[in-house]
């Protein structure tokens, strides 16, 4: 086997082989640690010489944003009160409205019950009428009835004396 001796050392192959795996952490470690650092001095270069931007415009525009929002809030606000009167308004009228109709309702009830009792007087009023016709008819059909008996009498009398013959002596 391959052997390598250093300062007095021996490294025989697999020890050479873990010396070198040590040296290559080493180097990459040590790499890593050089562009970490690098990049550290780079941004505090770049953080240094960082000026920051003009924001007056925008902080005018925020500012005149604000004012045309305020003036807008406003607007709606006296809109909404406006809104919120004449809902309340409307609410006022729909009540009258519906005690008004309750009113129109009962008084319609009141006008249909008295109708109901017209109307049930008016048939009682009726059958009294033509109860009472019948009665006068039903009087006057046995006036009749007892003048047609009385005349077929008088008819039958008057046949039987006429037919009687007076030679017979009868």
């Amino acid at each position: 086997m391959a052997e390598l001796e250093f300062s007095g050392l021996k490294f025989s192959g697999g020890k050479m082989f873990g010396v070198l795996v040590a040296l290559s952490t080493l180097v990459g470690g040590a790499y890593g640690v050089f562009e970490a650092y690098k990049q550290f001095i780079d941004m505090r270069e770049t953080i240094s010489s960082y000026q920051s931007p003009d924001l007056s415009g925008i902080e005018q525009k925020i500012v005149y944003i604000e004012g045309e929002l305020k003036s807008v809030s406003s607007v709606v606000k006296v809109e909404i009160d406006s809104i919120k009167g004449s809902l309340s308004i409307a609410q006022s009228d729909m009540h009258d409205l519906k005690i008004s109709l309750r009113n129109d309702i009962n008084d319609l009830d009141k006008l249909i019950e008295k109708q109901d009792k017209r109307n049930r007087q008016n048939v009682e009023d009726v059958r009294g009428i033509i109860n009472s016709f019948e009665i006068r008819m039903d009087s006057k059909i046995d006036k009749l009835d007892l003048k047609i008996d009385t005349l077929e009498e008088n008819l039958d009398k008057k046949i039987q004396q006429a037919l009687i013959n007076p030679l017979l002596g009868k």
